[in-house]
């Protein structure tokens, strides 16, 4: 195998081959401010939340989301800014009412064995933040949906927040989010190790 192929490999296998996709999806029957949830590790390793996630909004234009996280569940938080921490934002187009698309906040988190993560995310700017339109959309409801390695329990929507508190108004409970949330295992020390160390090997190999 050539150099080039093994890193791309390698590379395939550190991040364990799959980011994947897990939640409750369509339908989205309300659009607001934002939504919150819990996420949970069922495995005993890491999972890494990779900031990304898919969302339904009501208008296909531009919009600004940003999206907090905080460890332990959002119950109990759901209006107190301070517990949480601001894992981005970004703006992206929407795809038209009730449909999915991909918002990516820029950064990760590690969510270890067993642990459980809140999520939430708000529609916080864009052209049609005046009138609403790409608000985040949620049915209602709570449920907890698995692939058996990650855990997507709802949840809440939430009214759009003031300029400086996205968390200050109403909360409506027993809502569940219209989207899903992206994950990657993963790899364990010692496989990195190996990993590492087999291509320290083949380098060498390879200047000889």
């Amino acid at each position: 195998m050539r150099l080039p192929a093994l890193l791309l490999a390698l590379g395939a296998v550190a991040v364990s081959s799959a980011q994947t996709f897990v939640g409750p999806g369509l339908p989205a029957a309300s659009y607001y401010g934002g939504v919150m949830f819990d996420v949970k590790n069922e495995t005993a390793g890491d999972l890494l939340l990779t900031g990304r996630f898919q969302l339904a909004t009501n208008w296909n234009q531009d919009g600004t989301y940003r999206a907090y996280v905080k460890n332990g569940t959002y119950v109990g938080s759901q209006s107190t800014a301070g517990a949480w921490t601001l894992l981005g934002e970004a703006t992206t187009n929407g795809t038209g009412m009730n449909s999915l698309f991909n918002f990516n906040a820029g950064a990760t988190k590690v969510l270890g064995a067993g642990q459980t993560a809140g999520i939430a995310i708000f529609h916080v700017g864009g052209s049609g933040i005046d009138v609403g339109n790409g608000a985040v959309g949620y049915r209602s409801g709570t449920g907890s949906f698995s692939d058996g390695l990650l855990t997507v329990t709802t949840g809440a929507a939430k009214q759009y927040g003031t300029a400086t508190d996205d968390f200050a108004n109403l909360t409506f409970n027993n809502r569940t989010f219209a989207g899903a949330v992206e994950y990657a295992a993963v790899p364990e020390p010692a496989t990195l190790a190996l990993l590492a160390s087999g291509l320290a090997l083949i380098i060498r190999r390879r200047r000889r």
